[in-house]
């Protein structure tokens, strides 16, 4: 078979496959996006107008997009973002890349969304079908064919298309296999992977960062098993997997420091859904002054505050939690990250009202309750110039104030 006929064929299957389920809803008023790999290539192009005629054919709404390329695996989670955020009847998705996009399809899998996988399918059993090639089969035709074009012999290189999509591994491990069973005389280099740096640059940002703290290499000279100071999983990938909760739940975080913030991570992960309430006008807690002293820190704060943008998230700044919030949000579970209490050192005078501690400028810097503690130094310095007034002698306003300020550093 030709690449043209192959590039065509595979498009009228994934096609009539999406179409095979429209048929399930044709009966009702429905919307149903479709969010593919790509948008340019004419295979994406034909298995639009299969999907379009089959909408037409079964009186169904539907939309069809994709990224510019392939390598563009950000762009297509923002796609299918916005499409679970529109309330549709079922979603068809050709995922670029499969673990980026689970936690949105458990999203989807807990909200009863039906999701239909084309093209390439994802690393679980979420969606309730899968429409595609077989690749693993098409690849090994494909080797076939090479093996007779180079005699059975000879060196022979290998470009796979992607690792991250069920498409590009099949292709991949079906055409490699091929050729170690079937052609002993052909010495086959090690696969490449195409696009692997555009992949990297687009989803690096979806990658925890390490802060080098050394925590893990430190457990080697006490001979115990690693851990990691940003990461509670490192060392129990296997003994404490992530999975879906039996039953999903609305829980309640108080508190969005980077404990918060990685309870709410871990609770979308596995179904559940969050309201995380912070008193202070931002997120990150005493995470952000780490951030200022220490760059690696901050990176860390800014890989936790984009997590928070998970569509199973509520996040509410400047709140507090009180009885009339519990009542209104009604949260099956609570958990408080409010985060240590810190013992102040008995220094004399350390509690007279014009006196600032460290907790007092990190809430005025953060914004948390900032007015406040404002109103209360400001009513101290006052204080404090009242008594001045009743003892010294100026002669008008602006040496008292002068005088103040030069004494207080105002």
């Amino acid at each position: 078979m030709g690449v043209g006929k192959a590039v065509v064929g595979g498009a009228v299957v994934v096609a009539a496959g999406v179409a095979a389920y429209f048929a399930f809803m044709a009966n009702r008023e429905v919307y149903i996006p479709i969010v593919s790999k790509g948008s340019q290539h004419q295979f994406w192009q034909a298995v639009k107008a299969g999907a379009e005629q089959a909408a037409k054919d079964f009186d169904v709404k539907i939309t069809f997009e994709g990224p510019e390329n392939e390598t563009m695996v950000d762009k297509q989670i923002e796609m299918l973002k916005n499409a679970l955020a529109k309330k549709p009847a079922a979603l068809a998705l050709a995922a670029l890349d499969s673990k980026a996009a689970t936690p949105l399809l458990v999203d989807a899998h807990y909200k009863k969304l039906p999701v239909i996988a084309f093209d390439s399918g994802v690393d679980s059993d979420l969606p309730v079908t899968t429409v595609s090639t077989d690749n693993e089969a098409a690849a090994q035709e494909a080797a076939k064919h090479m093996i007779e074009l180079v005699g059975g012999k000879g060196t022979v290189g290998v470009i796979c298309h992607d690792q991250t999509s069920q498409t590009g591994k099949q292709r991949c491990n079906g055409f490699v296999d091929y050729v170690k069973a079937n052609a002993a005389d052909i010495n086959l280099l090690e696969p490449q992977v195409a696009g692997e740096v555009g992949l990297a640059a687009n989803t690096a940002k979806e990658v925890r960062p390490c802060i080098y703290c050394y925590a893990c290499v430190s457990e080697i000279f006490v001979n115990r098993g690693i851990k990691c100071a940003v990461n509670a999983q490192t060392g129990h990938e296997s003994t404490a997997p992530i999975v879906p909760a039996e039953h999903a739940k609305h829980v309640l975080i108080v508190g969005g420091g980077p404990a918060g913030m990685e309870a709410a991570r871990m609770a979308v992960l596995r179904g559940h859904r969050v309201t995380l309430v912070e008193r202070s006008d931002r997120l990150g807690g005493t995470l952000f002054f780490a951030g200022l002293a220490y760059p690696e820190n901050g990176r860390l704060l800014d890989y936790l505050v984009r997590q928070m943008q998970h569509p199973r998230i509520e996040v509410l700044l400047r709140t507090t939690v009180d009885a009339a919030l519990l009542q209104r949000l009604e949260p099956d579970e609570i958990l408080v990250a409010t985060g240590a209490s810190r013992a102040a050192p008995a220094i004399e005078g350390a509690q007279q009202t014009h006196v600032w501690s460290g907790d007092e400028l990190r809430r005025l810097m953060t914004g948390d309750g900032a007015e406040e503690i404002a109103k209360a130094k400001l009513l101290s310095r006052m204080m404090l110039a009242e008594d001045e007034i009743s003892q010294g002698d100026y002669s008008d306003y602006d040496s008292f104030a002068t005088a103040i300020r030069d004494k207080y550093g105002l």
